[in-house]
């Protein structure tokens, strides 16, 4: 469900930490509610996901955030990473998000997906997205205008605030850095950046 009657933010973002679901890596994952639109916590809230790693028997205070590629891709897509970075640097808790409208990040979708990248130059998958596009708007509504890298980037500093670790340290790869800089210019923490 993409909207919930009760407004969240980072104040009241409650982390609980448990299994992660089947075909979703890491040591734990969780659920937030977060909102829709912080200006105006009445609108609702979404889900974000959120998955760590860390060595040992417990996630410690040092975190390292990946901000996954795309637009549209899974933070699952970088769990091979986590696990590099655990292996440099045992003492680091890696976390990844899904960004808002990706993967269990209050997905969106339609109902029958482009099969194949978008190329503008083939008429049958510009009309592919085009259908797809119609759909969402249906669907969706004028919720979608809350599924950008600026809400993303609120979601990911509100996520960072809830856990509250002693040092955030930030890894971004390819749209990753522009959710980085969105991250960044909404005043969200970064004591490191990693390259």
């Amino acid at each position: 469900m993409l909207l919930a009657p009760q407004p969240a933010d980072a104040a009241t973002v409650a982390i609980d930490w448990g299994r992660c679901p089947p075909g979703q890596s890491g040591n734990d994952c969780a659920s937030l509610q977060l909102s829709l639109d912080p200006a105006d916590p009445l609108k609702g809230t979404v889900t974000g996901f959120v998955r760590r790693f860390y060595s040992g028997g417990a996630a410690t205070a040092n975190s390292l955030w990946m901000f996954a590629g795309g637009p549209g891709d899974s933070a699952e897509a970088f769990a091979g990473g986590a696990e590099y970075f655990l292996s440099v640097d045992p003492t680091v808790t890696v976390y990844l998000m899904d960004q808002r409208g990706v993967g269990r990040s209050s997905p969106v979708d339609c109902s029958e997906p482009p099969l194949y990248p978008y190329d503008a130059h083939n008429a049958t998958i510009v009309a592919a997205y085009d259908s797809c596009n119609t759909d969402v708007a249906a669907k969706y509504g004028k919720v979608v205008e809350y599924y950008s890298t600026y809400y993303a980037a609120l979601d990911y500093k509100a996520a960072v605030e809830a856990i509250n670790p002693d040092k955030v340290a930030i890894y971004a790869l390819s749209f990753g850095t522009y959710a980085l800089n969105s991250y960044l210019l909404v005043g969200g923490r970064a004591d490191v950046l990693v390259s």
